[in-house]
């Protein structure tokens, strides 16, 4: 590979960076790289007071209500093993007993059998003004993979 050709990729590793440290820095929301076993891998931004127990290294099913898992390993799997961007609603405990609830939005970071994991956008559901609309999360997920997004985006429950 020629000098040439070398500068020109680490030119577009720099471009590519910058939009991502953009989005996430315009984004109200918190966000973080997962695996499919559910271990965090990597915390992009931390913007809420989201789920107190989910952080770097520990499992995402520790953080929620035992009957929120299998929803939560569902849409793992379809986005893993399809590719297919999907959101759905989890519920956790905080200290103090209340529990919270909160809009989980999963992309695939890589391709299908090579991914490295799921991008994953939180955001706290407080009521109906909370909740994302399809049509924002396609753009969002648009502008970000560089491509034209699902066409539909529905909330997942099993």
């Amino acid at each position: 590979m020629d000098l040439f050709r070398l500068t020109e990729l680490e030119e577009a590793i720099q471009r590519s960076e910058q939009r991502w440290t953009a989005l996430l820095k315009a984004t109200p929301d918190s966000a973080f790289s997962l695996a499919q076993d559910g271990i965090i891998q990597f915390v992009y931004s931390d913007k809420t007071d989201w789920i107190p127990a989910a952080k770097l290294g520990s499992n995402l099913y520790d953080s929620l209500l035992p009957d929120d898992h299998r929803i939560l390993s569902k849409c793992l799997e379809r986005v893993f093993e399809i590719g297919d961007p999907r959101g759905c609603e989890l519920r956790s405990a905080i200290s103090g007993g209340d529990i919270r609830n909160w809009s989980f939005h999963l992309g695939l970071i890589g391709e299908v059998r090579t991914a490295v994991g799921a991008l994953v956008v939180v955001r706290e559901i407080t009521g109906p003004t909370k909740r994302w609309s399809n049509k924002a999360w396609n753009r969002g997920w648009s502008l970000w993979a560089g491509s034209p997004g699902p066409s539909s985006m529905t909330p997942t429950t099993f």
